[in-house]
């Protein structure tokens, strides 16, 4: 049975699950999870959580808490809890109530509320390095970090390759081989950085501080790199259009992150005293968000990749802040018609659960550390002088062969202001990803020279060597021209490009495509009409909308169809046998050649010319049939039902649907998966006389999922103005002889017929005792010709 929604159950100041516009922002502006709560709420998933330690008493932490893989890896104890740390800080048990809060205490729902979660304290610790290859070997699914260096350039794999290798560990061997999927903050430096303060910059407000790029953990291929929102889906802070979020082209999705609500340490040591919850913005805070989603994702669907989590969140993220001019379409063809939109700010968008996890169900590919391809170009050793307040660039080939889902550049730089500097990357498309734009508001190495001298840190920031990564060209084929742009913003500083070497990683790219489509498709393919137009001779090809939240009309017949309102159109080179559908009520027709539809969780109709394998998923579904009932072969085999025709054509296969309606309608079949289901059919036959109709069956087959007795439904039967009027004209013991033949199927015997005579005569009415017919143990026992039990 499907579980109800539990927004009533939400703490007014958790609009990031349910954004109604009570804190002043704009409705709609949440991750869109209440519809993935009825089936999925992240059981069986666990995270773990790298921070500063939990408060493991918190009411709305404790029932999820697994206190026996907590550990400190400063202390290099097993104990997760805050209390293990010199400084009590309530960061890690505020991280720790967005994914996995329970609602026990203050109220505070996580966003994966049913995982389990542990904690890892102190990031800071010697042996933190080793977190992420604990975890994995702990079994665990996901990994939240909500932490990053303080040092441009000094969290690198380069500089410290125990890191590198305990995360590559995480995902060539957590999960079976499927990888750890591990989540990134992306930083709170923007336009107001706490060290930038401390060391007495002030910023000019013209450029940005600092830049997700910098850091190997939040630009390796191997994590998730998350920004922060605001209630409008913007990266304002709230309290000016300035924003904290840190920008790279590293970025994947974006979520709330500023002025959530989460639980806090208990009394005195929280962020909130004297409460158990607390209010509080960062990128911190949006990480833990899509830890949740993602363990949502992984419910769903638990053969997932870690490479597959990241390519669902990108496909399925939405377009928020559509006036911030920094979107790009990029050179792909398999996103709403065309390329995906990222943007240096925000990745691909605004992370949305239900589209995502929609994508999940529907995910047959497996896409891991083992399976990754790549193409690389020979490394360039030029020594070559960047032109002061100039531009220079560097062309690179790749072989073709990868669906792009990562490219690195590996960077050497000789220079004297690193922050003069602007680093970009064009692909054979055509689309530019920014690698590195002015850092530290153009001052990166005068800021780390002074951050170096108060750490006491033994380092040269005029020397950096570093690899870079975008994700921004995800879906483009890797062959052709590629060309670095290093442009010199500021004439007074001078230096050189040493090395440089670019890679991407990927998919091995094949002929077959499965084209996504989500609901930003009427909105992109109005700016981009030929969105509205698949051609694509080569190869299968698959049609997923999945993450399309209305209805479809699709006819392959016709090459046609219609989404959310805008029309798609498909050539006629283009061969498409296979279409996902999503949560709406779907209209799909395949063509006589056949083909296969999985429908979502609408009531959807789909219509075969010939053969055919549908499987209807949720809800209630049907199938249109070309031949008449008497020109098939009908076999029930574990919940399938097949159809082969006497003609010796291609038979339909289908599962999860409940009613087959054969040529012109002139005959019904109900595929019932259970007594009850077949009972409710029944009642067309015995109270109506007719056969089921498909919309009346999709309701009354809904009340059964919703937790409506069958006999208050056959009450409803028997109390219809249909069944009313097919009778009144009978008297009362003619009545009750119909009864007889109509729901038991023969004649009344005679003691029978006078008790019911009298219970009329005692003020039970007509239709009280026809619910009680139809509900009888002898009814249950007929068989029907319209009913099918699957």
């Amino acid at each position: 049975m499907a579980r109800k929604s539990l927004a009533d159950t939400l703490r007014p100041d958790q609009w990031h699950l349910n954004n109604i516009g009570q804190t002043g922002g704009t409705p709609g502006i949440d991750i869109n999870v209440l519809p993935v709560w009825e089936d999925y709420r992240g059981e069986g998933i666990r995270v773990a959580v790298l921070d500063s330690g939990v408060d493991t008493t918190h009411p709305d932490l404790v029932g999820n808490y697994l206190s026996e893989f907590g550990y400190d890896f400063g202390s290099e104890v097993p104990d997760g809890s805050y209390l293990t740390q010199d400084v009590f800080d309530p960061h890690g048990t505020f991280v720790s109530g967005l994914i996995a809060g329970t609602a026990q205490g203050t109220g505070i729902r996580g966003v994966a509320f049913e995982s389990k979660f542990t904690s890892y304290a102190d990031f800071n610790g010697a042996q933190a390095h080793t977190s992420f290859a604990r975890a994995a070997d702990a079994g665990f699914d996901v990994m939240n970090n909500s932490w990053g260096a303080i040092l441009p350039f000094s969290l690198t794999f380069r500089l410290n390759p125990a890191l590198g290798e305990s995360v590559e560990h995480a995902v060539s061997t957590g999960r079976d081989g499927l990888g750890l999927n591990i989540v990134f903050a992306a930083g709170n430096s923007y336009a107001r950085n706490r060290v930038f303060e401390e060391l007495g910059f002030v910023w000019s407000g013209e450029l940005g501080i600092a830049d997700t790029n910098t850091d190997s953990l939040q630009n390796s291929r191997f994590t998730i790199t998350v920004g922060a929102l605001d209630h409008d889906g913007t990266y304002s802070d709230g309290l000016d259009d300035l924003g904290y979020t840190t920008p790279g082209a590293s970025v994947l999705v974006s979520a709330p992150g500023t002025a959530v609500a989460s639980t806090d340490i208990q009394g005195d040591r929280g962020y909130n005293p004297g409460e158990d919850f607390a209010v509080d913005s960062g990128t911190s805070f949006a990480a833990p968000v899509v830890s949740g989603v993602v363990a949502l994702m992984l419910e769903a669907n638990p053969l997932l990749g870690y490479r597959d989590v990241k390519e669902i969140l990108a496909y399925s993220a939405r377009w928020n802040d559509q006036d911030e001019p920094a979107w790009s379409f990029n050179g792909a063809i398999n996103h709403n018609g065309g390329g995906l939109l990222s943007n240096y700010n925000y990745g691909f968008g605004m992370v949305d659960a239900t589209a995502a996890v929609r994508l999940a169900e529907t995910w047959h590919k497996q896409s891991t550390f083992a399976n990754e391809a790549m193409v690389k170009a020979e490394p360039m050793v030029v020594s070559t002088a960047i032109p002061d307040g100039d531009v220079i660039e560097f062309q690179f080939t790749l072989e073709a062969g990868v669906s792009i889902e990562t490219v690195e550049l590996d960077f050497g730089l000789n220079h004297e202001e690193v922050g003069d500097l602007i680093v970009s990357l064009i692909s054979p498309s055509g689309m530019s990803s920014t690698l590195l734009a002015r850092l530290f508001d153009g001052r990166a190495t005068e800021v780390m020279h002074a951050l170096i001298e108060r750490e006491g840190i033994e380092a040269d920031p005029a020397k950096i060597a570093h690899t870079l990564s975008s994700n921004e060209f995800w879906g483009e084929d890797s062959g052709g021209v590629w060309t670095v742009v290093v442009e010199d913003a500021h004439i007074g500083n001078v230096g050189s490009i040493d090395h440089l070497a670019l890679r991407a990683y990927g998919a091995e790219a094949g002929e077959d495509t499965t084209y996504i489509f989500t609901n930003d498709y009427a909105t992109i393919a109005e700016l981009d009409p030929a969105r509205q137009h698949i051609s694509n001779a080569n190869g299968t090809h698959s049609l997923n909308f999945a993450a399309v939240s209305t209805g479809i009309v699709l006819d392959l017949a016709q090459r046609q169809g219609t989404i959310a309102g805008t029309d798609l159109t498909i050539g006629a080179d283009t061969d498409v046998n296979r279409v996902f559908s999503g949560d709406g009520n779907d209209l799909i027709t395949l063509s006589a050649a056949g083909g296969s539809v999985f429908t979502g969780r609408g009531n959807d109709t789909i219509e075969l010319l010939g053969q055919g394998t549908v499987d209807g998923g949720a809800g209630v579904d049907r199938v249109l049939l070309s031949q008449n009932r008497a020109d098939y072969e009908i076999a029930v085999s574990d919940g399938t039902v097949t159809l082969s025709p006497a003609d010796q054509g291609g038979a339909v296969i289908a599962s999860n649907v409940q009613y087959f309606s054969f040529a012109q309608g002139a005959d019904i079949l109900v595929a019932a998966a259970n007594a009850f289901e077949a009972r409710v059919a029944s009642f067309y036959e015995t109270l109506l006389g007719r056969a089921a109709d498909f919309d009346g069956l999709a309701y009354w087959f809904g009340a059964l999922d919703d937790g409506i007795d069958a006999g208050e439904i056959a009450s409803s039967f028997a109390a219809s103005t249909e069944f009313a009027l097919g009778h009144a004209v009978l008297a009362d013991r003619d009545y009750l002889g119909m009864l007889y033949t109509q729901v038991l199927g023969r004649e009344a015997d005679t003691s029978g017929l006078d008790y019911w005579a009298g219970e009329l005569i005692s003020g039970i009415s007509r239709s009280e005792i026809a619910a009680s017919f139809a509900m009888s143990n002898e009814a249950a026992n007929q068989s029907y010709d319209s009913i099918l039990l699957v």
